[in-house]
């Protein structure tokens, strides 16, 4: 995950099926997302994984501006879908807040 794009991101809800392999992408997501590296960059970004044989996995992004993001990544074969989703609410939410004065979180 881009660095400065954790930034924007308040909280990581996830449950994955450790046998489903359909969700790889999120598998990677998880991995990427939990890179000491990125974890540094904002220490307030709450990660809550699940791991659960009998759900449907998906992936639950807060902003800091309390939009969620949902996910289903069934379906989505490249990780970088995952993160082109979460980056175009990265540059909304910054568009917002740049139109109103707000002061975004350090990167």
């Amino acid at each position: 995950m881009s660095q400065p794009m954790l930034r924007f991101v308040k909280s990581v809800k996830a449950v994955v099926n450790p046998w489903d392999h359909s969700v790889l992408s999120s598998r990677e997501f998880l991995a990427r997302i939990s890179a000491n590296k990125v974890t540094k960059t904002n220490p307030k970004c709450v990660y809550d994984i699940k791991v659960d044989w009998n759900s449907a996995p998906h992936l639950e992004i807060e902003f800091i501006d309390n939009t969620k993001l949902a996910i289903d990544p069934k379906g989505i074969s490249d990780v970088r879908q995952i993160m082109t989703q979460i980056k175009n609410k990265a540059i909304d939410i910054e568009e917002v807040y740049s139109e109103k004065g707000i002061d975004l979180p350090p990167i």
